[in-house]
């Protein structure tokens, strides 16, 4: 059974649509507590996949599977209650689950964490601890992450000025797929290597 539920899972998450029996083997395996098929069914009814686009109920399954200890679920959660879609607003109540899913090394809750600390959006506000996560979710790879903590070096916000160490992460998120980040990355590597010049800016390569 547990075999079947988990190809469901990845059917549902990874291939498309949701067909109605799917639907139904996850709702009965969510019912039961499995926070895996709980969570599933809370990305089926936040993105409307083959259920009602209801983000309340996907709030309701979020918060199921948060309870467990679902790192997923826990920053979904946290992003409802960030943006108050489905839940009431509340950025003090966002931070929390943000910073359990974090703590499990989820690094988009990484990412998230760091940019609220970094302009005091339901928590002081701390340029340190922004830093401290973005450098988290940046070396697992997130590229927005990779830039903000370009940005951070390349100012000494949050962390000892060093433009060098800014340019070298701008050189890793320039490689992302993501054209918004790239382009954002290009444009401050430009900025940095104007100020430092040829050898800095090969050092840092």
């Amino acid at each position: 059974m547990r075999k079947c539920l988990r190809s469901i899972v990845f059917a549902v998450l990874f291939g498309g649509f949701a067909l109605a029996t799917e639907i139904t083997q996850l709702e009965k395996a969510a019912t039961q507590g499995d926070d895996t098929a709980q969570y599933s069914l809370g990305v089926l009814y936040a993105t409307g996949d083959g259920v009602r686009q209801d983000a309340s109920t996907a709030a309701k399954w979020f918060q199921k599977a948060a309870e467990q200890g679902h790192a997923s679920a826990q920053a979904s959660l946290g992003s409802l209650y960030a943006s108050g879609d489905g839940v009431a607003r509340n950025t003090a109540v966002a931070e929390k689950w943000f910073g359990k899913a974090a703590e499990q090394g989820n690094e988009w809750a990484q990412m998230t964490l760091g940019a609220m600390y970094l302009v005091g959006d339901g928590v002081p506000k701390d340029a340190a601890t922004a830093a401290k996560w973005f450098r988290k979710a940046a070396e697992q790879g997130n590229s927005s992450a990779q830039l903000s903590l370009a940005g951070s070096y390349a100012v000494g916000k949050g962390v000892p000025k060093d433009e060098i160490e800014g340019l070298a992460w701008c050189n890793v998120a320039a490689a992302t797929d993501d054209s918004r980040v790239a382009d954002k990355a290009v444009k401050l590597r430009g900025m940095i290597e104007a100020r430092l010049g040829l050898q800095a800016t090969l050092v840092a390569q």
